[in-house]
């Protein structure tokens, strides 16, 4: 963690713990306590923070990870992307016609 960094937003878990995002992109858990994700996109941080109150601190790791990879991988639409793949639900790249076919 970088020593000028400062403190960007705080939120809080579903069980209560404090987490916080950094300046320099890193995440804890409270103010000097455990370092959960360093070095985080913004986009992806922020991203993670919203959803954070609906996940536990045991989940918070996985959700920053899950976080990094929907806005990596899923420009256009990484909530859906993150809610989904949080959820445990199999996401696969299917096409429009396919999907139409599912349905009918």
């Amino acid at each position: 963690m970088d020593t000028n960094a400062k403190v960007i937003a705080k939120r809080r878990t579903a069980d209560n713990k404090p987490i916080l995002l950094w300046s320099d992109g890193d995440i804890t858990n409270g103010r000097v306590g455990q370092l959960i994700s360093a070095k985080v996109p913004m986009p992806a941080a922020w991203l993670a923070l919203d959803e954070v109150c609906l996940y536990d601190l045991s989940e918070a790791k996985a959700l920053v990870r899950t976080a990094r990879n929907a806005v990596k991988q899923k420009r256009s639409a990484p909530l859906v992307y993150l809610r989904n793949k949080m959820a445990g639900r199999s996401l696969k790249n299917t096409s429009r016609k396919w999907a139409d076919q599912e349905w009918r």
